[in-house]
């Protein structure tokens, strides 16, 4: 639980995702809870009930329960409003006033905003702090530190997935590669009647590549649309992003880069089961059986 006051506020007010109806601002919000004992303003993940992906969230108009397990009080809030984003992890948004009369002892200070001037190095600041307060137990971060920090947990995660997609690829083209020798294999007889009717080797190798090629591309397509579509339901959707107007753009450039590898290195792949199939003779079309 973090308790403010108009100080807090008068260095900006943190943006909120939701609020009460009738409340006209995101200011009008901060003032009622400043005001106002029995209002919240909560975390984004205040009381998530899952690891995954947020869910039993609260929103505005919501009521919950704080106790004090000191003393056995406990206090009933309405949640006024939803922090768009609570990096810090702050939890419960209320009253200083309230916060002191109600955890009595347990409400210490335990979290300072230092204010820099213009040009000076928010993150230089943090560490001369962390190594002077250090026997105080002081950690000192910036807020781009902060968020940095939290924006790499998340990076990673999706350069993982990024693994994942190369490692499919990987083993979709190489499947695709079998997929053409076994065709090469087992039209050996085929070919060579086309090569006796007097169809060119370049013909045949074309043929083996175009084919490759319109396999690749229906994967392609099929897997683009899909994608697409999950990822424009899940941000239009999902409860994991709050009332937030987050806009829908496809990066393609980045998405022709992904779609043209696969679809080059499937033709590389397929060009010498191609080879192969363009240097059967005429003669395979005699055998009954290899």
């Amino acid at each position: 639980m973090a308790g403010f006051d108009a100080r807090f506020l008068a260095r900006g007010l943190p943006a909120l995702s939701s609020r009460e109806a009738g409340l006209a601002d995101d200011e009008a919000a901060w003032r009622t809870v400043l005001n106002n004992p029995t209002r919240a303003i909560v975390s984004d993940f205040f009381l998530s009930d899952s690891e995954g992906p947020p869910e039993g969230l609260l929103d505005p108009g919501d009521a919950f329960t704080a106790v004090n397990e000191t003393t056995g009080d406990v206090h009933r809030f309405t949640v006024a409003a939803v922090v768009a984003s609570d990096f810090p992890f702050n939890g419960v948004f209320a009253s200083r006033n309230f916060v002191v009369d109600f955890m009595g002892r347990s409400a210490v200070p335990s979290r300072h905003y230092v204010a820099v001037g213009p040009g000076a190095d928010a993150g230089a600041v943090a560490e001369r702090l962390t190594g002077e307060l250090v026997a105080n137990g002081v950690d000192a971060d910036s807020f781009r530190a902060v968020i940095e920090d939290e924006l790499a947990q998340q990076t990673g995660f999706f350069r993982l997935m990024e693994g994942f997609l190369s490692l499919g690829l990987v083993i979709g083209i190489a499947g695709l590669g079998v997929v053409m020798v076994r065709a090469v294999r087992e039209r050996r007889r085929q070919i060579g009647m086309l090569r006796a009717m007097g169809f060119s080797r370049r013909v045949v190798r074309s043929a083996f590549l175009v084919e490759a090629a319109f396999i690749a591309a229906q994967g392609i397509v099929i897997g683009v649309a899909l994608g697409v579509v999950t990822s424009w339901t899940l941000l239009t959707s999902s409860d994991i992003f709050g009332d937030s107007d987050l806009g829908f753009d496809v990066p393609w450039l980045a998405l022709m880069v992904i779609l043209l590898a696969p679809l080059l290195t499937s033709l590389l792949a397929a060009a010498v089961p191609a080879a192969r199939a363009a240097a059967i003779l005429p003669a395979a079309a005699l055998r009954i059986a290899d």
